[in-house]
């Protein structure tokens, strides 16, 4: 993996520093609702409310798997102590997402070498915000993420073991990585397949040495009714919400016919990327797998806006590409997509941006508009790469090499 001394170090020691604010800040957030949750578990309590549904308040319930409550206790009050288990809980999150996030980059810039040095921290500015936010509120969406894309690189690097012990540890936490794992078996690789369902069925049956069966199976069966009857939310940040919020209201049979139709659209792009080449997977997949995540999750899954932070990279290298390569017109395009998108997603909801600007901006779901943005923009980019490799801002799919 590839280390640049001194931007990586400012990144790191920026967000040790920064995380130590939580401990100075009541009621701490996120942690407490995984730490009630582990300790429910473990006492043998429904950590799940049952009238969740009908109330707005659902950010301070527990609506993870039972597996991650088990998981947490190390963190816990009970495990590390409250203090001790925040910062740990906080450095694991970072940690975890900026191993992730640069062994994608690494596959994504590895012939050209076009991210390097100032262009190397612009690309870690790009992220600051949004994982400032997880990081400080607590969330486990870092971790996640983080699992998420070193599973992706590992299995473009042959090492299916770790790649499907990854994303199992990542989806008996979550849902979140299982449509990359699907995605991952458009390869049609028996070894990984295998692998990811034992891991998986390993990590899901652990609980059974700690609790009795018919308590675990009993809470099992709770949250994944939670995750198949999860109603939608006015204020969240998808996109069938955000339709709502513009007087889109959608019949619920439509908006999940055409989220299986981008499903189905996206998992042919997998398997024709992955006739070529596993790094073409990256390339072409890997920003809509993403995007497809947030803009079509519901409220219990609710991933961060972190999780689409390395798809800002990814503009900022095709960008770059098509400019060292002449196509100046592309090139502007793509800046003007890296731009737009970071001032939707990042700007407008930070403490850079005026107070009225960031109400206005919640209010007209800013975020998801830059999702949307990025999503058009990474299925343009697979029909250019697909259809009209003369146009790709893709490296791999011109051969020649920027010197």
């Amino acid at each position: 993996m590839r280390f640049e001394r001194k931007a990586d170090v400012a990144f790191i020691t920026f967000f040790m520093l920064l995380c130590i604010s939580p401990l100075t800040q009541g009621p701490y957030n996120n942690y407490m609702v995984f730490n009630n949750g582990a300790h429910a578990i473990l006492n043998q309590v429904d950590p799940y409310p049952s009238e969740w549904a009908e109330s707005s308040n659902f950010r301070n319930w527990y609506l993870y798997s039972p597996t991650f409550g088990l998981f947490f206790l190390f963190f816990s009050t009970s495990g590390l102590g409250m203090y001790a288990g925040i910062y740990l809980w906080a450095m694991l999150n970072l940690f975890f997402f900026w191993f992730g996030f640069k062994s994608i980059l690494d596959i994504l810039d590895e012939k050209d070498a076009l991210l390097r040095g100032g262009l190397y921290s612009f690309a870690l500015l790009l992220v600051v915000n949004e994982l400032m936010g997880t990081l400080t509120n607590l969330q486990s969406n870092a971790l996640i993420i983080g699992l998420s894309l070193l599973g992706i690189s590992w299995y473009v690097k042959g090492r299916y073991a770790l790649s499907a012990l990854a994303l199992a540890v990542g989806f008996n936490f979550k849902l979140i990585p299982l449509p990359i794992a699907l995605l991952l078996l458009m390869d049609f690789k028996p070894k990984y397949a295998a692998l990811f369902i034992l891991f998986s069925t390993v990590i899901f049956t652990i609980p059974l040495a700690i609790l009795p069966s018919d308590f675990y199976f009993w809470i099992l069966k709770h949250w994944v009714n939670i995750m198949l009857t999860d109603p939608m939310h006015p204020v969240f940040l998808g996109l069938e919400p955000t339709l709502w919020n513009y007087g889109y209201r959608l019949d619920g049979t439509w908006f999940v016919t055409f989220m299986l139709a981008n499903a189905i659209g996206v998992a042919a792009i997998a398997f024709f990327a992955f006739k070529k080449s596993p790094e073409y997977f990256v390339e072409t997949v890997v920003p809509l797998v993403l995007l497809f995540i947030i803009l079509f999750n519901k409220r219990s899954e609710r991933p961060s806006f972190v999780i689409i932070t390395p798809v800002l990279v990814f503009v900022l290298h095709a960008a770059i590409y098509a400019r060292r390569k002449g196509n100046t017109a592309i090139a502007y395009v793509h800046y003007s997509v890296l731009a737009l998108a970071w001032f939707l997603i990042s700007y407008s909801y930070s403490d850079l941006c005026p107070k009225e600007g960031r109400n206005f901006a919640d209010a007209k779901h800013f975020k998801t508009l830059g999702a949307l943005l990025l999503y058009v923009w990474a299925w343009c980019v697979a029909w250019a790469s697909f259809k009209r490799p003369s146009l790709s801002p893709l490296k791999l799919f011109d051969k020649s090499s920027i010197q």
